[in-house]
């Protein structure tokens, strides 16, 4: 039984001690482990600088990541926005969208 104990202790210890992006929490009322945080990643898609921050964490009960990050840069291009499919054939993806799971999202682009 000690065992299981300095097992779950150890887990615990890494689960906080980590750069750790995802954190779970233990519903009370239904005993299911629920995600807390999610992570969304701005991809540059083939751009020449990142987007500023590169990624946002959306922490519940916010649904939203509140405001878009800089946007990326390319040379030739301008930026439209973000798509949730690298060819833009998702969905649109702004600061009012909903975020119910970690993601990635797509700078489209336009050829000047």
């Amino acid at each position: 039984m000690i065992w299981k104990k300095l097992a779950f202790a150890a887990l615990c210890v890494a689960l906080t001690s980590c750069n750790n992006a995802f954190l779970m929490l233990l519903d009370r009322n239904s005993g299911e482990i629920t995600q807390s945080k999610f992570i969304v990643i701005f991809d540059k898609n083939g751009g020449d600088k990142e987007a500023s921050p590169g990624r946002k964490t959306v922490t519940l009960p916010a649904n939203t990541i509140g405001m878009l990050p800089f946007p990326p840069e390319r040379n030739g291009y301008s930026f439209t926005g973000w798509n949730t499919n690298a060819d833009g054939s998702g969905t649109i993806f702004n600061e009012a969208t909903v975020v119910a799971n970690n993601c990635i999202v797509f700078a489209q682009w336009l050829q000047d």
